[in-house]
């Protein structure tokens, strides 16, 4: 049984990232924002038979950050698995082809708060349990429209998508996980930059292509896959460009 820490896992891809691997006999750590919202995907764990702990955790809080970790370290010791899967899109930048003129600073920061400094912070708090891991491994949730290359070709179909603050954010992550792969490289821990595709939540939308348990299924395959090396931003079967 390993111990799998998800962040923002009350919905979407979190919960369902929750299920796969509780269903799967791992004990799954999940945090949220909002303690009623965490407690009620806790209770739906539960009866679904998975083992399954709750705190409550703000990414953009280094306070709660740390003391999740302490509460952690005690309770169980270690984790094997990280995921930074808490993440936002402002309203502002919404179905937004190129939003870098008009977002406003309020919501770049929020947006670079949320999906870049929360994931470092959490990364730093919680890399000691890591490293009591046999095989640790620190999975940062990313988008594809993050990767400056795809974004800079006319004929990638990805090359309209400019929500500035999201992009900024997410290609922010992608130098977190390299930055990180090159800093553990004597240590057991992958880490990896996965884009699990596009997803039908609140931020992907009715339309997107994927189901929140199509989107867990594709990360737990990527993090199966011995064949992708640390350092690497992952699509489903294939690396994708910087």
């Amino acid at each position: 049984m390993r111990n799998i820490l998800i962040t923002g896992a009350n919905r979407g891809i979190g919960k369902a990232l929750a299920i796969a691997f509780g269903q799967n006999g791992d004990k799954v750590i999940i945090t949220a924002r909002k303690a009623a919202a965490g407690n009620e995907t806790l209770n739906e764990l539960l009866q679904l038979g998975i083992d399954a702990h709750f705190y409550k955790m703000d990414v953009a809080i280094e306070e709660q950050i740390n003391e999740v970790a302490t509460a952690i370290t005690a309770a169980f010791g270690h984790i094997d698995i990280l995921i930074n899967n808490a993440g936002m899109m402002s309203e502002e930048e919404a179905w937004i082809g190129n939003s870098t003129l008009h977002v406003s600073d309020k919501a770049f920061t929020k947006t670079m708060v949320t999906n870049f400094m929360g994931p470092w912070k959490v990364a730093k708090a919680f890399i000691p349990l890591l490293e009591k891991s046999s095989a640790g491994q620190l999975l940062n949730i990313s988008a594809k429209i993050a990767s400056l290359t795809l974004g800079t070709d006319k004929k990638s179909p990805t090359f309209q998508s400019k929500p500035f603050a999201y992009n900024v954010s997410k290609g922010a992550l992608n130098q977190l996980t390299a930055h990180l792969a090159h800093a553990l490289r004597r240590q057991k821990i992958k880490v990896l930059s996965i884009y699990p595709g596009w997803v039908k939540t609140d931020m992907g939308g009715a339309a997107a292509l994927f189901t929140p348990k199509e989107a867990a299924e594709r990360i737990i395959s990527v993090s199966n896959n011995n064949e992708f090396l640390s350092g690497s931003f992952v699509d489903f079967d294939h690396e994708l460009p910087w």
